[in-house]
């Protein structure tokens, strides 16, 4: 059944009926006659009220509500703040949002140069260790990437670069890359061990005199030198190393060890070494007496001059050789007969570092040996006797050696001696001479022999030349002129007909 409610409200609160100020009155049902009443009472006060003392205007305010069912329905409330807010910007129109202007991204100029640098590492270029330092303070920062990446080449510049720096978080970096798996890494670690005198260094450092490589050990040798790692750890170390089976290491060894170790302490250790049964046990030993110039010892190397190994008797002559003994011409000469050319090279070797009145008659002997290795290290020899007239002349007839190398050994030690007398015998050899080595020094040595002579003979020889002789016989033409005429013959053609006319 629908319900309907009729509410009055009093505009005037002055004029109070009896019903008071505010009534809601609900009534059911259109027919009721309390309906009828209600509406014949209120209609008229809608127009005037009647007292018996004043008339007084009422404003009503009817609000009919009309509902469909049974229930009755609260009045809509008035929206709240927060509402209205909330409604108005579901109402507003969708706006699409503006894009944001891109913004560059900010260039660290300092950032890049530490990368451009690092590049240049990874890179191995020859620069790169000039370039890392001149990072200043972002310098071991470059360097500390290096290590950790494992790069090979980034790593061997940055051990050079740790060489030059005497920080102790450089020398920890060292001894970090003592440890690397690359040999050449684990060699410029050392290097720069050594350079930086770095004696926290040394414990790695003896466990690489153990290394497989023998360029490791004999760098360690070095480094434990510099270090004067004189302790016994160190020394037996070395001692052992000093029996290695490659050259490079006994001799790097050798050196490390007598330099280091006290001669009255190890002298029996090493003279004793001097019979093992092992030749590289025994060459080591030879190496250390050698160093030490002991001429207590001179006699026991000389025993080893007849050793049945021939790497043993050549270290054996090297040594004695060092020792200002009155018989050592005598013993090297003896060796000069020796059936292996190797060691006859070394006696030769020997006896250029004998004072010059003793040895020539000896050195000249081996000009002529069957072995062109032993020729060779004797004419290498024979500039020291410039002073003897006869000298370039005999040394000059080697011009005409069957061997290359002894060919250009003689044209070598003929430019030192610049004798004015070998001057046609050069010529004539270098119309016939094919090797451009030879040449070339054949060329230098006739500038120098008779600077006069020389400058038409070799403008003359520039207009033929080809390949390197063009640039070298212009190089000596400008020395001998103080001129600079280029590398075409005919200029300096006109120049020297400017000479002699004049």
């Amino acid at each position: 059944m629908p319900v309907v409610s009729i509410r009055a409200s009093w505009a005037a609160p002055c004029y109070r009926p009896t019903f008071g100020a505010d009534r809601v009155i609900s009534i059911s049902g259109s027919d009721s006659p309390a309906w009828k009443f209600i509406i014949n009472l209120i209609y008229p006060l809608s127009m005037t009220a009647t007292n018996s003392s004043l008339t007084i205007p009422i404003a009503l305010l009817f609000t009919l509500t009309l509902n469909a069912g049974c229930k009755k329905e609260p009045a809509p409330s008035e929206p709240t703040k927060s509402e209205s807010i909330t409604k108005a910007a579901e109402e507003a129109p969708k706006k699409t949002p503006e894009k944001a202007a891109s913004t560059p991204p900010v260039v660290d100029a300092r950032q890049q140069a530490m990368d451009a640098v690092y590049e240049s590492m990874v890179r191995g270029d020859a620069k790169a260790v000039a370039q890392l330092l001149d990072l200043g303070a972002d310098t071991m920062a470059v360097i500390k990437k290096a290590v950790a990446s494992n790069n090979v080449n980034a790593m061997e510049i940055a051990v050079a670069a740790l060489a030059k720096l005497g920080a102790d978080e450089a020398g920890e970096l060292v001894i970090q890359a003592l440890k690397h798996d690359a040999t050449s890494v684990r060699v410029g670690a050392l290097e720069a061990a050594a350079a930086m005198k770095l004696k926290s260094a040394i414990p790695p450092l003896l466990a690489l005199l153990a290394d497989k490589e023998a360029d490791i050990q004999a760098t360690a040798c070095n480094t434990a030198k510099t270090l004067e790692t004189t302790d016994e750890e160190s020394l037996q170390a070395l001692f052992k190393a000093l029996q290695s089976s490659a050259q490079v290491v006994r001799v790097s060894c050798a050196d490390a060890f007598a330099n280091l170790a006290p001669k009255k302490k190890w002298s029996q250790a090493i003279t004793k070494l001097l019979l093992n049964t092992r030749v590289n046990a025994r060459i080591g030993a030879i190496g250390v007496l050698g160093i030490w110039r002991d001429d207590r010892f001179f006699d026991l190397l000389v025993g080893r001059m007849s050793d049945a190994d021939a790497n043993a008797r050549a270290a054996a002559i090297n040594a004695v050789s060092r020792h200002t003994h009155k018989s050592v011409v005598r013993e090297l000469a003896t060796h000069l007969e020796d059936p292996e050319a190797t060691v006859r090279i070394e006696a030769v070797a020997g006896l250029g570092r004998v004072p010059n009145g003793k040895v020539q008659g000896v050195l000249h002997r081996a000009l002529y040996d069957n072995d062109a290795g032993v020729r060779t290290e004797a004419m290498v020899q024979m500039h020291r006797f410039g002073a003897d007239p006869g000298c370039a002349i005999t040394v000059s007839e080697f011009l005409a050696d069957t061997d290359e190398g002894v060919r250009e050994a003689t044209a070598l030690t003929l430019l030192r001696l610049k004798d004015p007398r070998t001057f046609k015998t050069m010529q004539v050899h270098l119309k016939k001479e094919k090797s451009v080595e030879v040449r070339l020094r054949l060329i230098a040595a006739i500038a120098q022999s008779n600077p006069r002579k020389a400058t038409p003979l070799l403008i003359s020889l520039l207009a033929k030349a080809r390949g390197r002789e063009v640039g070298v016989i212009a190089k000596h033409l400008a020395q001998l002129s103080g001129k600079e005429l280029g590398l075409k013959a005919a200029a300096w053609k006109e120049w020297w007909k400017e000479q002699t006319e004049s």
